[in-house]
């Protein structure tokens, strides 16, 4: 993985446009992704420019996506990160949500978690959807026996929070049927990692 700050007007690092590199398996060439929107979205469905499919990125880069929504290039994230400026800054490539949201900036809004959740032969016990393109909590079922389910008694998820990966692998671009199935051949306990969007309090 590789990126380039493209020269623009903007004044500051963060809003200038970027030039990220991937790679397409398949055919083994490096995808180019231009532009000033590196959401989260517009990178996980780029497409290799010959055969159509999907594109490889390092799991560092994919982690930075799920929890900040974007991609931020490594001399801002090492800011944000360790709160100083590095001459040559490196992320860790294995850092997790739980251990990277303890050093969010205070304007970060969204909450990622994991969660390590066990499979009962009842399922998960709680039901997903879409919504605006996201798979989203939209409830907890109930058991016949009126056990707890996996879900509840994690104690953290909660209803409208997002999937964004399943057994750490992102799940953004699949469709709802790919993820639901990936759920259900998982082995257990299956590892979840969820968004939590927090809406801005202005004082």
């Amino acid at each position: 993985m590789s990126f380039e700050m493209i020269p623009g007007d903007a004044t500051s690092m963060s809003q200038k446009a970027v030039r990220l590199l991937a790679c397409c398996e398949r055919c083994l060439i490096v995808i180019q992704i231009n532009g000033y929107d590196m959401s989260l979205r517009r990178v996980m469905e780029s497409k290799c420019t010959q055969c159509g499919g999907n594109i490889n990125m390092p799991d560092e880069v994919l982690e930075m996506l799920i929890l900040y929504g974007h991609f931020i290039p490594e001399p801002v994230a090492a800011a944000i990160i360790l709160g100083t400026t590095l001459t040559e800054p490196s992320l860790r490539p294995d850092f997790i949500a739980s251990a990277m949201n303890e050093l969010l900036t205070p304007l970060q809004t969204d909450h990622v978690y994991d969660v390590v959740v066990p499979k009962r032969r009842e399922g998960l016990g709680m039901s997903l959807r879409m919504y605006c393109g996201d798979l989203v909590v939209g409830g907890f079922v109930d058991f016949d026996d009126n056990t707890e389910s996996p879900a509840v008694a994690a104690r953290c998820i909660s209803v409208g929070d997002k999937l964004v990966a399943i057994n750490k692998k992102c799940i953004i671009s699949s469709s709802f049927e790919t993820n639901i199935r990936m759920l259900s051949q998982a082995a257990s306990p299956v590892y979840l990692t969820f968004r939590r969007v927090r809406p801005i309090r202005i004082f």
